[in-house]
């Protein structure tokens, strides 16, 4: 609390250790019976350790080590071409991750039968080259939303190419999803889509009640779901000459995605930051039947050259930077009547304000976004404008 009645949050570093070993990725996860979060962790070729904090002794312990850095799953790779990627079920019922482009480890986390001992069921790996579609140089994958079982969605480019061949070869990403039957250590195909821009970069998927995922290209954005058409936008002129997927034109704006970070805030509004360092917030405009009729882009702000964002509790994300500060950013979120935002939904007047406060080291200032621009308010005049 501040002199001015107003609350501040900060981020404060309260541990520290020395690991031993490079971190390729980090995700949190809940297993049965504990109270607070256990963290993943991928390092070196194809290991991972689940790590628990001890409130006790102020320190990280280990609960679980993974190691399948053996000859068979390395599949004649004389030096590392592929960084293990670990992801977790929104659902904490599974985790996964990828290790040499094309092995997925199923590493479970609910309770198994009551009649043995175990906690969680025993890991395995599953060979992606042998299922139907032929799995192979996996780009990214996710855990999607709304199924019955925890269900993997994978990015991948069996035939590669690069943009001097796009002449002769395009379109060449693919997805597909995989139900994973942890009992019985069984993983049907449930989806694919092929013909894709070899652009593809990540997918990020969509919660409920919209579903589906986003795939993020190079020079277009993509929006598929099992149940519905795909949709997509061309970002600049270069996706006509690119791709032959049906994109549509929204809009007179030239970005690119590369080295982007994107965020889901809720399930039709995703935080995207780009290389520039600009942050855009997506709108998914559907017809009311679940089918995504355009992106509505609008600019936020500007920020730090980010290397990761993530969403937290109370309406707050922070944007990880290795070439700056990172910074704890507060977003808040007001609406008004104003005179025909959305041209689909002329009957429903609606004004957006999207109020961001920012915290870096000891300056706070309020950036109010208002869809006809961008304003900087001072901090002290917060009070009068609410």
């Amino acid at each position: 609390m501040q002199d001015d009645g107003q609350i501040r949050h900060r981020l404060e570093q309260v541990l520290a250790c020395n690991l031993y070993g490079v971190i390729s990725s980090i995700a949190p996860a809940k297993y049965p019976g504990n109270r607070r979060d256990s963290l993943l962790l991928a390092v070196g070729e194809a290991q991972l350790s689940v790590i628990d904090y001890d409130p006790a002794a102020h320190a990280f312990k280990t609960r679980m080590l993974y190691n399948y850095e053996q000859d068979d799953q390395r599949q004649m790779f004389l030096q590392q071409t592929f960084t293990p990627q670990v992801r977790v079920d929104s659902e904490n019922r599974s985790a996964a991750m990828l290790i040499y482009g094309s092995r997925l480890v199923v590493v479970p986390l609910i309770k198994p039968a009551k009649n043995t001992t175990d906690v969680v069921h025993h890991s395995y790996v599953v060979d992606l080259k042998k299922l139907d579609e032929k799995v192979n140089n996996v780009k990214d994958f996710q855990f999607l939303h709304g199924y019955c079982e925890p269900t993997i969605l994978l990015l991948y480019e069996p035939l590669r190419t690069w943009p001097g061949r796009v002449a002769v070869r395009k379109d060449t990403c693919s997805i597909v999803a995989i139900a994973l039957n942890i009992r019985d250590k069984v993983h049907p195909i449930i989806w694919s889509q092929n013909n894709l821009p070899f652009d593809s970069l990540y997918a990020l998927p969509v919660p409920k009640p919209t579903g589906g995922v986003l795939i993020f290209a190079v020079n277009s954005l993509l929006y598929l779901n099992q149940s519905i058409p795909p949709f997509g936008v061309l970002l600049n002129s270069l996706a006509l000459k690119t791709t032959d997927f049906p994109l549509q034109k929204q809009g007179d704006y030239m970005l690119t995605l590369d080295d982007s970070q994107a965020v889901v805030m809720e399930s039709e509004r995703v935080l995207i930051s780009l290389k520039s360092g600009d942050l855009y917030l997506i709108t998914l405009l559907s017809d009311g039947m679940r089918s995504i009729k355009r992106f509505s882009w609008m600019k936020a702000a500007s920020s730090v050259l980010t290397s990761c964002l993530c969403m937290a509790t109370g309406n707050y994300i922070f944007l990880g930077s290795r070439f700056g500060n990172s910074i704890l950013l507060y977003y808040q979120e007001k609406s008004s009547v104003t005179a025909n935002i959305l041209e689909e939904q002329s009957n429903k007047r609606l004004r957006v304000h999207i109020a961001l406060l920012l915290y870096q080291h000891s300056l706070a200032f309020l950036v109010d976004v208002v869809v006809s621009g961008l304003y900087f308010v001072p901090y002290e005049q917060m009070e009068a404008r609410s």
